[in-house]
């Protein structure tokens, strides 16, 4: 319950963790008399937030509907930087091995895309520019939940069908989960999964969902992403 105090004109600042299309306004006990004067809504218009690579640059950036609102340069085979709510990361896998130890990382290249470094990987700079095996490239959006993601992904192969799972989670329950499954052989170019959820989240895991498809990660866009 919200609770206001003095005469004349209260403003109540009314919030949720849920998007929602109507509201009702009452008097809460016996003896309160009121008038509605006016309603502000900040964020009834939806922002398109979007994160990934500068074309053909080395630059990690988020935009709100089309406009650059913060950015950050990204090291050639470095780890990807966190930019604005966007926060990217490897979850750790188990390695094998002399490398069983290595924590996973994100690991940038400029013409390839974001992919996963682990133990496993060894000494194949290709697998280091991938992601494949048991990887999985997270991606967390503070104060901000979303129920549809646009995600790119490039330099696809697979020898059977590639098969890319997508899962999301909300508050670090999981939501909704897709698998998408896309040609053999390699693909060439950007390819957009388009994932959708019931239920609002506020962050996504992809990862490979079978033994041989590997793929970068490129961009995604999140259409109707609110804050809180």
């Amino acid at each position: 319950m919200l609770a206001v105090a003095g005469n004349g004109r209260q403003v109540i600042n009314f919030g949720s963790q849920f998007a929602f299309n109507e509201i009702r306004i009452s008097a809460a006990d016996d003896d309160t008399r009121f008038t509605f004067r006016s309603i502000s809504l900040p964020n009834a218009t939806p922002k398109v937030l979007s994160f990934g690579q500068q074309p053909k640059k080395g630059n990690i950036q988020v935009l709100q509907d089309g406009n650059v609102v913060a950015q950050a340069a990204a090291a050639q085979n470095g780890i990807v930087p966190d930019v604005g709510p966007f926060k990217i990361s490897a979850i750790d896998s188990a390695d094998t091995g002399r490398n069983a130890n290595f924590v996973d990382r994100t690991f940038f290249d400029s013409g390839e895309g974001i992919s996963i470094a682990d133990g496993d990987d060894g000494n194949s700079f290709l697998n280091r520019k991938r992601i494949d095996g048991d990887e999985i490239l997270g991606l967390s959006f503070e104060n901000t939940f979303t129920t549809d993601a646009l995600i790119k992904v490039d330099r696809i192969s697979s020898t059977d069908g590639a098969a890319i799972r997508v899962e999301a989670f909300r508050a670090g329950t999981s939501v909704a989960s897709e698998v998408f499954t896309l040609g053999s052989g390699t693909l060439s170019g950007a390819n957009t999964l388009t994932f959708g959820s019931s239920t609002a989240f506020d962050s996504l895991q992809i990862s490979a969902a079978d033994a041989d498809t590997m793929f970068t990660f490129r961009s995604v866009d999140l259409p109707g992403a609110f804050t809180v």
